[in-house]
């Protein structure tokens, strides 16, 4: 009878370590999906800006081209994508 409850014992101190694991896997997937949405925001948003960029360079000549890349607005948006990137970066 002895070996028996060291069994039970046994079997439930497994399933408290697999329960308790468990619990901390699902909440780092859940962790994982917010940074993964956030993260998938952000590229959305470099790939708009390039091909706002695109569409507007078409038009442009070669010296309005190169004013735009520092143009305040560009300045503006690149210092804006690193911000959220290291935001991202932390919250990882």
């Amino acid at each position: 009878m002895y070996e028996l409850e060291r069994l039970k014992n046994t079997v439930e101190s497994i399933r408290a370590v697999l329960l308790e694991q468990n619990h901390a896997v699902r909440n780092w997937v859940r962790r994982l999906n917010d940074v993964l949405h956030l993260a998938d925001d952000l590229l959305n948003e470099f790939v708009i800006h390039d091909m706002r960029h695109k569409l507007d360079e078409a038009h442009q000549n070669i010296v309005t081209k190169l004013f735009s890349t520092l143009s305040p607005s560009t300045i503006v948006f690149r210092r804006k994508m690193a911000h959220e990137i290291e935001k991202i970066q932390k919250k990882n």
